[in-house]
């Protein structure tokens, strides 16, 4: 139940810039006239006739989702990337061990076992 009532929250601040047509035209407005998504929430924040606050992520998701690539709002954004990652998802990870120490590549003395303690070098 807690991680399905995470997931509507997530959802309705992602739907805000579909379900609020003004909010959205300002937002890109911004976008266009060369505002970060910080500076657009920022400001959204601090005005005193606003009826609505926006987080800069809701923004990100927004520039990026379908209706945001159509209009190619990205192309808008600081960074101009095609693809946003997440912030806090996982890295991409490489081998644990780099190729040339596979064990395929050991000499042929090791995998005899003759001498006692005898070891890789690297």
């Amino acid at each position: 139940m807690t991680a399905q009532s995470l997931y509507e929250r997530r959802w309705r601040s992602y739907r805000k810039l579909h379900r609020h047509p003004q909010l959205r035209r300002d937002v890109i407005d911004r976008l266009q006239a060369g505002w970060s998504p910080k500076q657009i929430a920022g400001r959204l924040k601090r005005e005193p006739d606003a009826q609505h606050r926006l987080c800069h992520e809701t923004i990100y998701r927004y520039v990026y989702s379908e209706d945001g690539q159509s209009e190619e709002l990205a192309r808008h954004l600081p960074d101009r990337r095609r693809r946003r990652k997440p912030r806090y998802a996982r890295r991409p990870r490489g081998l644990v061990f780099p190729d040339f120490m596979a064990i395929r590549h050991r000499p042929e003395q090791v995998n005899d076992r003759r001498q006692f303690g005898h070891r890789e070098e690297i």
